[in-house]
């Protein structure tokens, strides 16, 4: 198996500590964060796309998808691009849970990716197709949508009422 960092053990790199006093919190560069969940995330995604194609031989010859990290997305975990053929993940939501968006928010995406191109006249996303797609090459008992939270969004939020 695969190991990827978890949140505790990149904190320091991440992290710059500005001067701890009270009520003052620590800051991170979002560029660096990014970075750490791009690096992760395109990992993640190499190996679930080499298990559909392992799956699909259809699949053998077509590249693994391209990976985008984005700060835009805040209560969406991710979402499949077909014609770009492209993942794209919340920065902020994978952060927060990265356990989550390994095991299954990640196989989730690339599901929709192979969904469309192993059965290209299939209507609709969460489809019997894609369901046995993430049953059968991930193991995963796939839902539809996830209940995570984001909570720096929800606490913007709540100031804002």
């Amino acid at each position: 198996t695969t190991q990827f960092w978890s949140r505790a053990s990149v904190v320091t790199l991440y992290y710059e500590c500005k001067d701890a006093g009270p009520g003052q919190e620590l800051r991170y560069n979002t560029n660096m964060d990014r970075q750490y969940l791009l690096d992760v995330a395109t990992r993640r995604v190499a190996i679930e796309w080499a298990k559909a194609q392992k799956a699909y031989p259809i699949l053998r010859n077509i590249a693994t998808p391209t990976t985008k990290i984005s700060a835009r997305l805040k209560t969406t975990a991710g979402y499949a691009c077909y014609g770009a053929h492209s993942v794209e993940f919340s920065a902020s939501l994978m952060w927060e849970h990265t356990e989550h968006f390994i095991k299954d928010t990640i196989p989730h995406e690339v599901a929709h990716l192979v969904t469309h191109r192993v059965y290209p006249d299939v209507k609709g996303h969460h489809n019997a197709e894609w369901y046995a797609i993430m049953l059968n090459v991930y193991g995963i008992k796939a839902t539809r949508c996830h209940t995570l939270t984001n909570t720096e969004w929800e606490a913007r939020k709540a100031r804002a009422i």
